[in-house]
């Protein structure tokens, strides 16, 4: 994942750097990453995060002035590695928008069992920033998430085949909806794991019945 890693921080974070100072940065997020992620986010200090990464807090702060950006920076480079195969995906015209939708929603599903540590940093995340982000950056960064062209082609291609039962005026919505919902169950039972299997929840699999409910409630019922 090295590799694409760094890719990922050098696109979506658009930082002007050479490809030294690109890999520095990753270093940084990784280390930093997997200490919020045992220790918390809001436990460790600049001087923690530099120890680390093996540099010293000068240098550190050559890369961040303060740890809240730092932080925004990790969530991103993070959703971006869980929403790069939900971008990518190849759409079928072929295949109606419903069953495009459920080819999505199994990739989305997939993904978010397979980044584990993503999923714990997201829930760190978004409990230090529980109520506000420091500053826009973020909410730049999930308004450019709307726009990605795997939700309009299906709700474009919905409108003619009405393949799926949107529950507002506004079909973005819904998906919007979809989708957070997922990744609000995912975090639950990832980290929450063992609480969870002790209450007689079958832990993982509970996401792919959660998966099965959604797509049923979409599917209209014609569609086979």
């Amino acid at each position: 994942m090295y590799e694409v890693e760094v890719i990922v921080v050098e696109n979506v974070l658009n930082y002007d750097e050479s490809n030294v100072k690109n890999k520095n940065r990753h270093l940084i997020i990784e280390k930093a990453r997997d200490l919020f992620i045992s220790e918390g986010i809001h436990n460790p200090t600049m001087k923690d995060i530099a120890n680390a990464a093996g540099i010293s807090l000068r240098s550190l702060y050559d890369y961040y002035q303060t740890k809240d950006h730092l932080v925004i920076d990790i969530q991103i480079v993070t959703m971006s590695l869980i929403d790069s195969s939900f971008s990518n995906y190849q759409y079928n015209p072929s295949k109606t928008a419903f069953q495009n939708l459920q080819s999505v929603i199994e990739i989305v599903y997939k993904d978010l069992l397979d980044n584990q540590k993503a999923i714990k940093y997201i829930t760190a995340f978004d409990y230090y920033f529980y109520n506000s982000y420091p500053d826009n950056r973020y909410n730049i960064y999930l308004n450019s998430l709307k726009s990605s062209n795997v939700p309009i082609k299906i709700i474009e291609h919905a409108m003619k085949d009405e393949s799926i039962r949107f529950y507002h005026d506004d079909p973005m919505l819904t998906l919007i909806t979809i989708f957070q919902s997922l990744l609000a169950y995912a975090q639950k039972i990832i980290y929450r794991e063992k609480a969870m299997l002790s209450e007689d929840i079958s832990g993982k699999g509970d996401l792919s019945i959660f998966k099965e409910v959604i797509l049923n409630g979409l599917k209209k019922q014609h569609q086979v």
